[in-house]
């Protein structure tokens, strides 16, 4: 690496310079590399009837929520499950309160 730093975010910041062909009238090709630092999680909104509502904490597509296995993390322990979409019997009950 040419330069290497870290933003106040933690963000680390690399730059690695090209060489140009001395031959060659045109400049060095530039390269991105880029990553995040930031991961998805969820904030539960509300437990209801055996249901954690939850909102999510980052930027993702949530269409690729359904089936996904996830933890969720109490004060003493943690509890295994899965993201399912609510039984339309459950839907239809909400509808008509």
């Amino acid at each position: 690496m040419d330069e290497l730093s870290v933003d106040p975010l933690g963000n680390v910041i690399a730059i690695k310079r090209g060489n140009r062909n001395p031959k060659d009238k045109t400049p060095a090709r530039k390269v991105l590399i880029e990553g995040h630092m930031d991961e998805i999680g969820f904030l539960v909104t509300d437990i209801d009837h055996g249901f954690i509502r939850f909102t999510q904490v980052g930027g993702f597509d949530v269409r690729v929520l359904l089936s996904q296995q996830v933890i969720v993390h109490g004060k003493n322990n943690c509890l295994a499950s899965s993201v399912r979409a609510r039984r339309m019997c459950y839907r239809r009950m909400n509808a008509i309160k």
